[in-house]
């Protein structure tokens, strides 16, 4: 990253390479090298002249509208506070900075530019019109990369233009200025402000996740820090990396960050694995220089690479790779240099003109770890991150694994605007030795593999790391034997006081386990495989599958309007946007859950009292429901209904349809309404002739009445006793978003089919294209967590649904690569701590059963 001439910066210090300048001199020239130096020096392609005059200096940036100085010194100042080395010759300059590791190149200048004479003068009261137009000219002067990254500057200036007044807000300017570069994804592109700050870079699966997460806090109504959110998910991360490392041989720095610049230890298999996080954070020094970190990074990895030297193989991931010093990264490349390399050219390359070529190189090193060694890549790694991967990838012993790097190598050059504020830029064009650039499109592993999941959260593994695991021959995942499996099962069941537990395993491909577990009834029946279970969300599954094989019928089109289906309005209070079946699918309708109204949905199905004024002991719902679904959602979802309110959309956020996706019961179960309507056929009919009759799956149905087949007893903790008691068979006005009935036998077939895209053996017996489309991504909004099937939760290979309800906690998942699944089914309930952190247990076992399954 570039440095301020003479001047802090907010980031971090870029690394340019030493010219190595002659010239002659006299013995008996006494002058002092700024003496020897006086005149003026320009930057090319940088924007940057220094001007050496009578013991004075003076540094300047500008670009075509403008020119600001920066800093002026006496020469005493700047030799004692800012100049490490500065030599000189008749035609260049070549001065270090105290701190910093390689040198900047300046050539000499007849005159200053015109406008430096004149310069502007920084006050925060500069007006408006002034910072947009010196931020608009450094952009279109010294940025290198408009047409790359497809966005043409010039329009930029006439669309934006006309938004600047002088009479706006800082933040209203703020906004502007960063809607002008957001176009461009470039994580080196950057605003920092007083209060604020802005860069957006390339999408990623890891950041979509954190603003998904972000989004998911406004279900419950709650706001959170999208810098909160990023940090703990760092730290899961972490922890995922520890859980590979045997406990005695873990170390990290610093000691007892979350997210540490290093992390470091052995496998049980004897496999290295390092964790590099950034390449700028080594010196336990607040405000350490370049060159202590250079020198600090040296001493720590002398001692990470002497602990895992008589490894069989390194991991060495760089995934959320920050950034930092050029010189580290190639400092780290060292230990691995088995030959000598051209790592790295450079050279600024801008409309006003071509900077100085720099090269760096990576010398042999005899001592090199030269085993097998699997790099770790991602959308996540930038910068001299991207350094580190484009020159490790020359050694033969190196694999690149996982996703294509950000693509930001530049460095950053910094500008200051006339109101103070800064702004960064890639102005340089990074190749590797065969002439190379990778500026946008990043550095491309030899292996792909998903580089972040949330099911690596749930799982606590990394599938790059397993590939990797996998290639050197090593252990992955554990194996249970189906005894030791059912003894660990019965007694976590034991110990969370679960009545009734089914599962179904499906592995590489085959239905391998199916069986049952504790007892269905009062009665002491037996738990089987063939037990019904009340699926809660885990119906949406089914729900899905059905609205795809009415998609593929033409008997309802995802985006049309749904309005006209329906025999009441839905009037969002702050947006007139259409709302189609594809905002339902996948949550992003802006219709919300607002449990004040949606709780008060559930119901004794003997006579239709209200569930939660008895398991509340309070009247807060009416005494008794109404169960026709039409009438509730024009209650719910129309301005003249009883229970409309604010809290029923996202738009109280400010958020309209396809904004964000917000999961919404609500909307799953006008999804299925608006099927019937379409289709002028019932849902249940729909799904016994689409999905469940062609799978056989003769216990599954839409529970919308009292059921006529025995099915699971619901049960729940008495939260005045802590006993566990059996609640009375109840119902929900909203049927289809979770009142579906099915056995462990019948959703393994369904989920065999859904792996096998439709097939059972040679059989197609569900739509191939149906089945395709109900597991592939259907909407992408702003803000996931996870993308969206029809209804199913798409995570990279891997899709599930979880289901939740009184006395039911259910999940069904599915590795489609891999070719596993598993289907889990309780009755253990959810609101009760140890239940709920029983079946999370349960839950992982079972993860673990179907993925190292063996004969």
């Amino acid at each position: 990253m570039s440095v301020k001439l003479f001047s802090r910066t907010p980031i971090a210090t870029a690394l340019f390479a030493t010219l190595v300048l002659s010239g002659c001199s006299s013995d008996k020239d006494t002058r002092t090298e700024l003496q020897k130096a006086e005149g003026v020096w320009n930057k090319t392609a940088y924007g940057a002249v220094l001007d050496i005059q009578d013991n004075k200096v003076s540094a300047y940036e500008y670009n075509t509208f403008g020119c600001i100085k920066v800093n002026q010194l006496s020469h005493e100042q700047a030799n004692k506070e800012f100049i490490a080395e500065l030599k000189s010759t008749d035609t260049t300059l070549s001065l270090r900075e105290k701190g910093e590791i390689h040198a900047q190149t300046y050539t000499t200048n007849k005159t200053l530019p015109a406008l430096c004479n004149t310069p502007i003068n920084v006050t925060e009261s500069a007006s408006p019109n002034q910072v947009f137009e010196y931020f608009w000219h450094a952009f279109n002067d010294y940025y290198a990369f408009f047409e790359l990254r497809g966005v043409d500057w010039s329009q930029q200036y006439v669309k934006f233009k006309p938004q600047i007044s002088d009479d706006m807000t800082d933040e209203a300017l703020f906004s502007t200025l960063a809607a002008m570069v957001a176009p461009l994804k470039d994580g080196h592109v950057n605003i920092w402000a007083k209060d604020a700050n802005f860069y957006v870079g390339k999408d990623s699966p890891f950041m979509k996740a954190a603003v998904g997460i972000q989004g998911n806090f406004l279900r419950a109504g709650e706001q959170t820090s999208l810098d909160d959110v990023f940090n703990t998910m760092l730290g899961h991360y972490t922890e995922i990396s520890k859980a590979y490392l045997q406990p005695d041989s873990m170390s990290q720095f610093p000691a007892q960050s979350d997210f540490p610049t290093l992390l470091w230890g052995k496998t049980a298999d004897n496999v290295g694995v390092i964790v590099l996080n950034n390449l700028e954070s080594f010196s336990d020094t607040d405000d350490a220089t370049a060159e202590v970190q250079l020198t600090a990074a040296e001493t720590l990895l002398d001692k990470v690479m002497a602990q895992l030297k008589d490894t069989d193989g390194l991991i060495l991931d760089i995934r959320n790779n920050q950034g930092g010093h050029d010189a580290i990264a190639l400092e780290v490349a060292n230990y691995f240099a088995d030959k000598t390399v051209l790592a790295v050219n450079k050279q600024a390359v801008t409309p006003a003109g071509m900077g100085v070529p720099v090269r760096y190189q990576v010398l042999k090193n005899d001592s090199a770890y030269t085993n097998p060694v699997y790099l770790l890549t991602s959308q996540m790694t930038v910068s001299a991150g991207e350094v580190l991967a484009m020159t490790l990838e020359q050694f033969d012993h190196i694999h690149t694994v996982g996703e294509p790097t950000s693509g930001a190598l530049s460095d950053i050059l910094t500008f200051t605007l006339p109101n103070g504020w800064e702004i960064g830029l890639s102005n340089e064009v990074y190749r590797n030795a065969q002439g190379k650039a990778f500026e946008l499109t990043g550095i491309v592993p030899k292996h792909a593999q998903s580089a972040f999941s949330v099911h690596s959260f749930d799982e606590a593994r990394f599938s790059s790391y397993d590939f990797a695991l996998e290639q050197l021959n090593k252990h992955t995942h554990p194996t249970l034997a189906v005894d030791e499996f059912e003894t660990a099962l019965e007694q976590l069941q034991t110990k969370g006081n679960i009545p009734s537990i089914a599962v179904g395993v499906i592995h590489d491909g085959k239905v391998v386990y199916q069986n049952g577990f504790g007892i269905a009834d009062e009665s002491g029946t037996p738990v089987t495989a063939d037990s019904r279970f009340y699926l809660a969300s885990v119906s949406k599954t089914l729900l899905g599958a059905t609205l795809a094989h009415a998609e593929g019928q033409g008997q309802i089109k995802l985006d049309k309007n749904i309005a006209p289906l329906l025999p009441f309005s839905i009037d969002n209070p702050t947006s007139d946007k259409p709302i189609t079946v594809r905002h339902l699918i996948t949550h992003s309708s802006g219709i919300l859950d607002n449990n004040a109204v949606y709780l008060c949905s559930y119901y004794l199905r003997d006579n239709h009292i209200s569930l939660m004024n008895l398991l509340a002991q309070n009247n807060n719902c009416p005494q008794v429901i109404d169960p026709d679904m039409p009438r509730f959602f024009e209650n719910y979802l129309s301005a003249q209904g009883d229970y409309y309110f604010n809290e029923n959309f996202s738009s109280q956020f400010g958020l309209t349809p396809g904004d964000a996706s917000i999961y919404s019961n609500v909307g799953a179960a006008l999804a299925g309404f608006v099927l019937e309507q379409d289709s002028q056929q019932s849902l249940p009919s729909l799904s016994q002739k689409t999905v469940f009759g062609p799978l056989n799956m003769h216990n599954t149905e839409w529970a919308i009445d009292k059921p006529q087949k025995p099915i699971v007893q619901r049960a729940g903790f008495s939260p005045q006793t802590g006993e566990l008691f059996t609640l009375p068979d109840y119902g929900s006005v909203t049927y289809s978003d979770g009142n579906a009935v099915s056995s462990v036998k019948d959703l393994s077939q369904f989920l065999l089919a859904s792996i096998h895209e439709g097939k059972i053996g040679d059989e197609q017996v569900l739509g191939q294209n149906a089945v395709k489309n109900m597991l592939s991504i259907q909407y992408e909004p702003a803000q996931t967590v996870l993308h969206h099937g029809y209804f199913w939760n798409i995570d990279q290979q891997f899709i599930s649904h979880g289901g939740t309800d009184f006395g039911v906690r259910n999940k069904i998942f599915a590795d489609l690569k891999r070719k596993n699944g598993f289907v889990l089914l309780t009755n253990a309930d959810a609101f009760n701590e140890n239940s709920e952190q029983t079946f999370t247990e349960i839950e992982a076992l079972v993860r673990t059963f179907a993925n190292g399954y063996e004969e």
